[in-house]
């Protein structure tokens, strides 16, 4: 069966498209409207996940730097080694820490803090004093510490003067 095409002089005659005024005013609000959207969402998203620098101050930090060396230089002198213990029980972390000197001996009466700083948003940070359980055997637990990786920020204090005497900063992976 043929095909019946419509007759040319019946079908109305489209009148061609015509860019005006109003057709660019809108394209132009469009574009410029997308724009602010996505760069307030991105603005709002930054703001939200990133509080802001370590440093309040980089004048402070910068004079602290020679003091940073040589408090450094003191920690290898001391030659203190530890070894941590990390078990999840329920949504606790409990922690468990050796220490020893240079001549495998034990090191007690050290004030010993534990600081877990989430990578992304320190409202998460955690952070608590060990307790001296034997000679050189220090634990405690951590409530609320959600799977993922962590800083594991260790200082070792000591108890007269407040002097931190070791700092150890590790990357931790922790499981549900």
């Amino acid at each position: 069966m043929p095909v019946e095409l419509p007759d040319p002089a019946l079908v109305p005659a489209r009148e061609p498209f015509r860019l005006t005024g109003r057709h660019v005013l809108v394209i132009f609000i469009a574009f410029f409207g997308i724009v602010a959207g996505v760069n307030g969402y991105m603005m709002r998203q930054a703001l939200q996940t990133m509080p802001g620098l370590d440093a309040r101050n980089g004048y402070d930090v910068s004079q602290r730097y020679n003091a940073e060396l040589a408090a450094a230089a003191e920690q290898d002198r001391r030659g203190w080694k530890t070894e941590i213990r990390l078990d999840r029980k329920g949504n606790a972390l409990e922690l468990a820490l050796s220490l020893i000197d240079r001549d495998l001996r034990p090191v007690s009466g050290q004030r010993v803090k534990v600081r877990f700083a989430h990578p992304a948003s320190r409202q998460l940070d955690r952070e608590t004093t060990l307790s001296e359980t034997g000679r050189g055997r220090y634990s405690g637990a951590l409530p609320g510490i959600a799977a993922g990786q962590w800083s594991l920020i260790l200082t070792i204090e000591d108890p007269a003067d407040n002097l931190p005497l070791y700092t150890s900063r590790n990357r931790v992976e922790l499981g549900s």
